[in-house]
């Protein structure tokens, strides 16, 4: 059916009439998308399910905490900051599943889940330092060892933002001490240049 409205367009028939001729109704309205996805199951499937909420919220504001997405974990509901892609020392239960994946080809991460919240790709570097929420509370060492390995990853790509972090006693509500262990701020490697205090 497709292959032969295209040939019809082809040829120069205006769309309105093909849809009259094959007597296809106008596309849907978005408050009438918006009302089957409110009214059916509450965990959103895929993407662009998913896209549409964000999408809709620009127009009518939406209660993003009445829909679900599936994570690495299980099922949560979209009041909180989601990643899509996983990151060592980030809580599984803050990774997108699979089925969310491709929420990058659709919109330039970061974007805004509502007022509060947004999806991300990883965390990045914000106008107020490290947005990076969902860090394991006990980290092994690997999950460490990656922590710094993405903060010096970052500081490399780009140390203008990541000079806007003007406080390493924290990232977020976490204090670094906890989460590594030591203190980077009065730590200096190798030790042998370090003096004692």
């Amino acid at each position: 059916m497709s292959e032969l409205l295209k040939i019809f367009i082809d040829l120069g028939l205006s769309k309105d009439k093909i849809n009259s001729l094959f007597n296809i109704s106008q596309e849907p309205e978005p408050e009438s998308i918006f009302s089957l996805l409110s009214e059916g199951e509450k965990l959103l499937e895929n993407e662009q399910q998913l896209a549409f909420l964000i999408l809709y919220d620009r127009i009518e504001t939406v209660d993003f905490e009445k829909f679900e997405v599936e994570t690495l974990e299980g099922n949560y509901h979209l009041g909180y900051s989601y990643y899509t892609e996983q990151q060592p020392f980030i809580d599984e239960n803050a990774v997108l599943s699979s089925n969310y994946q491709d929420i990058s080809k659709i919109f330039s991460l970061p974007i805004s889940l509502g007022v509060e919240n947004e999806i991300l790709k990883t965390p990045y570097f914000g106008e107020n330092g490290l947005v990076c929420q969902f860090i394991k509370e006990n980290l092994d060492d690997k999950e460490k060892i990656y922590l710094v390995d993405f903060l010096f990853k970052t500081y490399k790509e780009d140390k203008n933002s990541f000079g806007k972090q003007g406080n390493w006693v924290k990232i977020g509500e976490y204090e670094i001490i906890n989460l590594l262990g030591f203190n980077p701020k009065y730590s200096v490697y190798p030790s042998e240049f370090a003096l004692e205090s």
